[in-house]
């Protein structure tokens, strides 16, 4: 799988909103470890761990993310929040895990989404 993971996060905030740009790169990598393609140093058609293609592409979602609080009754606040996960909605590598065409545990296996709601603070 990935050799790293790297999370970014911008936050532009000024009372009563908040707006924050999420980036989550997940780097390139191989699919078994003990397998070998035409890539690779000792690759050869015939030996039992070789295989047609052992890679998998790296990816980058972007998440956005928004607040506004609003004042409620007296002492409580009131915040609405919207939030639209991989916005460019990225198709997931192609990565083997399971019964999954890719890696659950990396890769957004949904497409993009989204979600508003309310808190109420009291």
């Amino acid at each position: 799988m990935p050799d790293w993971l790297l999370n970014a996060y911008f936050t532009y905030s000024r009372r009563p909103f908040s707006v924050t740009l999420q980036g989550r790169f997940i780097d390139s990598g191989v699919i078994d470890a003990t397998r070998i393609d035409p890539s690779d140093p000792g690759y050869g058609p015939t030996l039992p761990n070789s295989t047609n293609d052992n890679h998998v592409a790296s990816a980058l979602y972007t998440n956005l993310f928004g607040t506004v609080d609003i004042p409620a009754f007296k002492d409580q606040q009131l915040q609405i929040f919207a939030v639209i996960n991989n916005v460019f909605d990225k198709v997931p590598p192609f990565a083997p895990e399971g019964q999954y065409p890719t890696n659950p545990a990396y890769f957004d296996q949904i497409g993009r989404t989204y979600r508003l709601g309310a808190r109420l603070q009291f």
